[in-house]
């Protein structure tokens, strides 16, 4: 049996880590554990949180068994625990943590339980192996990065109480095919498996699985920021003229993409939008854009040329590649 760690945390204690040798194979967290304050009594106390780091890097972990009495789990606490094929989550925890299972790449699935209200950022961040997760109805966060990487993931239901979805939650998800959202969500809405607003006016997520053709619906204003970051095997994407607006990051990634077309009505480009896609060879920017944010097409080795129009009053540092030739043209 393991001997922990263990620091003072309210009226129960905290895990910090494992005394002694890494921890191998299956480990069961008691729901006490003694504990001498510091007069030198030694009592039982509740195990009530898993502090941060406190079992990061453990490589030879293949289960974790968690008491009911924990209510929280640190930021990082199993991160690249590598080895890790499950783990039961006490029904107390409100929240996933900041990178607690980054780098978890043999955990295959996880229950999460009603009372869990927010993902945190990298959250299950290059969790390779996760083919499905179950996301509870009281869930009302998925932040930055919660899912990236996550390789395995094949389809995603996002429930009712979502309000909120950070910025690339799902970026390079290559096996996704699809997101769902339930009916009754009043915040977003699934279109043939793209992430949208509920109004069906910003495109917010593109699943990573996509592959060779997608036309952008029409109604569609505004590409959200990095809403098809990764998407590696689309070839063609095709905007509604509707569009005003390109997000940062919003192709970032794309490195099979050969063209797409931008509508009259955009007066924007973001910050990296195109960056990465290295197989972009020509793109028209229409007569109505002003401006052409940082690092918008670098990396687009295959962009031998770019024509800018002449109404563009600012363009970023890092716009173009080095190799691009760039024309202004003329009234």
């Amino acid at each position: 049996m393991s001997e922990f760690k263990t620091r003072a945390y309210k009226d129960g204690v905290e895990i910090c880590g494992v005394e002694g040798p890494e921890p191998t194979g299956d480990l069961v967290v008691p729901q006490t554990l003694p504990f001498k304050n510091d007069a030198g009594e030694v009592s039982q106390l509740p195990v009530l949180r898993i502090g941060e780091r406190a079992f990061r890097d453990y490589q030879a972990l293949e289960s974790i068994a968690l008491p009911d009495g924990i209510t929280e789990i640190g930021e990082r606490a199993f991160r690249n625990c590598r080895t890790l094929k499950s783990i039961t989550l006490p029904k107390g925890i409100t929240e996933i943590g900041k990178g607690v299972f980054e780098d978890c790449s043999s955990l295959k699935s996880i229950t999460l339980h009603e009372g869990i209200t927010e993902i945190g950022e990298e959250a299950f961040w290059d969790c390779s192996s996760l083919k499905s997760i179950t996301l509870p109805d009281g869930i009302a966060k998925i932040d930055y990065g919660a899912f990236a990487f996550c390789s395995s993931l094949k389809s995603i239901t996002l429930p009712d109480g979502i309000t909120e979805i950070g910025y690339v939650a799902f970026i390079d998800c290559s096996s996704l095919e699809e997101i769902k959202v339930s009916d009754c969500n009043e915040n977003y809405r699934s279109i043939d498996g793209v992430l949208f607003t509920k109004d069906g006016q910003t495109l917010v997520a593109c699943p990573g699985g996509m592959k060779g053709e997608y036309a952008v619906p029409q109604g569609v204003t505004e590409i959200g920021d990095g809403a098809f970051v990764g998407c590696s095997s689309l070839k063609s994407i095709t905007l509604p003229d509707g569009i005003t607006k390109i997000g940062k990051g919003a192709f970032e990634g794309c490195s099979s993409l050969e063209s797409i077309t931008l509508p009259d009505g955009i007066t924007e480009i973001g910050n990296g939008a195109f960056k990465g896609c290295s197989s972009l060879e020509s793109i028209t920017l229409p007569r109505g854009i002003t401006e052409i944010g940082r690092s918008a097409f670098w990396g687009c080795s295959s962009l031998e040329s770019i024509t800018l129009p002449d109404g563009i009053t600012e363009i970023g540092r890092w716009a173009f590649p080095k190799t691009t030739k760039v024309i202004r043209r003329r009234k």
